[in-house]
């Protein structure tokens, strides 16, 4: 259909229309339908487009969610590995350090043995010494008493021996004394005597 008016009917001659060439009416059939097809084409054409976009937007969707999952799997695993990392390195530090300390305990534990030792040896000998002190102060006091009752003898035996012989020697003046004094008398009556005296008239 070509969209035109057809021209006025000529007056006076018969007939209805006139008929179109038939080969503009396959014409206009071709170009009528060739519009049509184009358009369904174009239909269809959009239509896969649609579908191709959607398909394309899933599959970058899925895509995507795929590649997030693998990054979020890398980070993951980058992140444990990085924990695994540290945990080995604070183990690692941990263990020296308690290598360290385990030394110094055994140092000290080594070195504590040998002052334990010394003082012992130590200990040993001031007991011997006090021991040997003691002994030696009571074998000086028993010397010493054993002299004090020594001297205490000696010193009774002197003072007897003294007084013994001072008594005696008293004894002997004394009986000199009473010798010379009979004597002395004797002379003094005598001497009253010859000049007629009596001792009793003195």
């Amino acid at each position: 259909h070509s969209g035109h008016e057809m021209p006025p009917k000529k007056k006076g001659k018969k007939g209805g229309k006139k008929k179109k060439d038939p080969a503009v009416l396959e014409m206009e059939e071709k170009v009528a339908r060739g519009i049509k097809e184009n358009m369904s084409l174009r239909e269809g054409i959009a239509q896969r487009k649609d579908l191709t976009r959607k398909a394309l937007a899933a599959g970058v969707e899925a895509a995507s969610t795929k590649d997030g999952a693998v990054r979020e799997l890398e980070e993951m695993q980058e992140e444990a590995a990085d924990v695994n990392a540290y945990m080995s390195k604070q183990y690692k530090m941990m263990q020296a350090q308690m290598g360290l300390q385990v030394n110094q305990l055994e140092r000290d534990l080594h070195r504590a043995n040998e002052d334990l030792a010394e003082r012992t040896a130590e200990l040993a000998d001031l007991r011997r010494e006090l021991e040997r002190t003691v002994r030696e102060k009571d074998e000086k006091i028993s010397s010493l008493e054993l002299k004090m009752q020594n001297l205490h003898s000696q010193y009774q035996n002197m003072l007897h021996s003294s007084l013994d012989s001072l008594i005696e020697k008293l004894k002997s003046e004394w009986l000199g004394f009473e010798e010379k004094e009979t004597g002395l008398h004797q002379q003094y009556k005598s001497a009253l005597l010859e000049f007629g005296l009596n001792t009793h008239d003195i």
